[in-house]
């Protein structure tokens, strides 16, 4: 991960495929636990096409849990 003033590349194999440029700065820990800011976010993506579609959809909520509808089993106890 190579950190300038307004960029962070995080390259595989000296490559990336997407360059993400921010409205703003977005605060984030580095491999080592610094803090850094950036503008562009350039990363490598297997297919980049497919990433881009994804930022652009927007974030994905997480999978709701199932409500319960009967409290949990209690365990067998040993014999």
């Amino acid at each position: 991960m190579r950190i300038g003033e307004i960029a962070a590349l995080v390259a595989v194999g000296s490559q990336t495929t997407v360059t993400l440029e921010l409205a703003g700065p977005v605060e984030f820990v580095r491999p080592l636990g610094r803090r850094g800011s950036a503008r562009v976010l350039r990363f490598h993506a297997d297919d980049p096409r497919a990433a881009v579609a994804a930022l652009q959809r927007g974030p994905v909520p997480p999978p709701l849990t199932p409500e319960r509808t009967a409290p949990s089993s209690t365990p067998d106890l040993p014999a």
